[in-house]
């Protein structure tokens, strides 16, 4: 891969966080009666909202990018087990399953538990819910295996502690939102998990290749 090719390949995982937070911020702030501490992001998207485009968009260009960014740790991290970057890529198309697997309400309120309780959710909005379980367990492995792999790496050695710590955060924070905590921050909750990975995804493009002997 060129220099350039890793560069913006880099610059997807950059751009993933900044596009992500933007989505959530602008379809929240226009959707009616949306409480951004209490409800999840995906209800930004479901079928009962009303500008569902807003973070459908955000989640698949999102998703798209995460998995871009998948490849320049591939490329950029010499050593090491391919795994890391195969959860991040996972996690990219998870969200991109995500977003087109919508929900038909937003979850975590009173009238869509009642429709879950009584079965009367699509398929899609089912399907959405199981597939965030994968997702969000590749979001927790993801940094703790590309710790491994940083440390065999001089290059980016000085990054797996951080993103050791990384893994372990997300791991608390979705723990307490699956458990329901806090019920009324769970959206709250959320967030600082997607906010907590975001410095791994931009905290440094892959090193240039090391010149050639003689």
């Amino acid at each position: 891969m060129t220099p350039a090719g890793a560069g913006l390949l880099a610059a997807c995982g950059a751009l993933a966080p900044v596009i992500f937070t933007a989505a959530w911020v602008v379809a929240g702030f226009v959707q009616d009666g949306y409480s951004a501490r209490r409800e999840h992001i995906s209800g930004l998207a479901a079928r009962s909202a009303e500008y569902p485009w807003l973070m459908m968009a955000g989640l698949l260009t999102t998703g798209l990018l995460v998995a871009a960014f998948a490849l320049a740790l591939h490329h950029g991290v010499r050593r090491g087990s391919v795994a890391g970057p195969a959860l991040v890529a996972l996690c990219g198309l998870g969200i991109v399953a995500l977003g087109l697997l919508r929900n038909d309400c937003s979850s975590l309120t009173e009238e869509c538990e009642s429709r879950v309780e009584a079965g009367e959710v699509s398929w899609q909005h089912t399907a959405h819910d199981l597939v965030s379980v994968p997702v969000f367990a590749a979001a927790i492995a993801a940094p703790l295996v590309l710790a491994l792999r940083f440390r065999a790496d001089p290059s980016w050695r000085s990054l797996a502690p951080f993103s050791a710590a990384a893994a372990a955060v997300l791991g608390a924070l979705f723990a307490l939102g699956g458990i329901e905590a806090a019920p009324s921050w769970n959206g709250v909750i959320q967030r600082g998990g997607g906010l907590r990975s975001a410095p791994l995804a931009r905290g440094r493009g892959p090193p240039s290749p090391p010149a050639d002997d003689g």
